[in-house]
């Protein structure tokens, strides 16, 4: 029990720190994780990437403190996520085409 209280800390000081620096730069802002940068307004699809980023930490967590952790869940996070970077850029480019 006494680890969850461990990454328990160390996410609550990982919190404050960021809080933190959003208060005292003006360059850094928390919003822009779930704002939309061309229209300022809530993005739905970082909103939603944000959640699953936190949902599949937290199991990845889970799975690894409860000893059942294996490389093919610990490749399928890292692919998953690094595959959602790729396609957003691949779609990205594709918008930036002139008739797409």
């Amino acid at each position: 029990m006494n680890d969850t209280y461990a990454l328990l800390l160390i996410a609550l000081v990982c919190s404050l720190i960021l809080v933190m620096w959003q208060r005292g730069d003006d360059e850094f802002d928390l919003r822009w994780l779930v704002v939309d940068t061309h229209t300022a307004k809530v993005s739905l699809f970082k909103l939603s990437q944000l959640t699953a980023l936190v949902v599949s930490t937290w199991a990845l967590v889970f799975e690894t403190r409860a000893g059942h952790l294996t490389e093919w869940l610990f490749l399928a996070y890292i692919g998953v996520w690094s595959g959602a970077n790729v396609a957003n850029k691949a779609v990205d480019k594709m918008k930036e085409k002139p008739g797409a």
